[in-house]
């Protein structure tokens, strides 16, 4: 779940991904997360270990809510 707070309560939202976890085991796939991660978030060259935990989501469901009602504006 990601959500979206203000003290603005019109502005509130949220999306919720439901669906299956699982650890990446591949030690090839991991690294290629790990990579991933680190290019897009600077702030990870420092805090990602080369051995982090990572998991794959399968989405299945998604929830979308906005209490504007304006669901997937920005």
């Amino acid at each position: 779940m990601v959500d979206r707070y203000s003290e603005d309560w019109d502005e509130l939202s949220f999306v919720l991904v439901r669906g299956t976890a699982a650890v990446v085991r591949d030690e090839a796939e991991r690294a290629r997360a790990v990579r991933a991660l680190r290019a897009k978030y600077r702030q990870y060259a420092d805090m990602l270990d080369d051995g982090a935990l990572v998991m794959r989501l399968a989405p299945e469901r998604v929830t979308e809510w906005a209490a504007s009602g304006r669901v997937g504006e920005e």
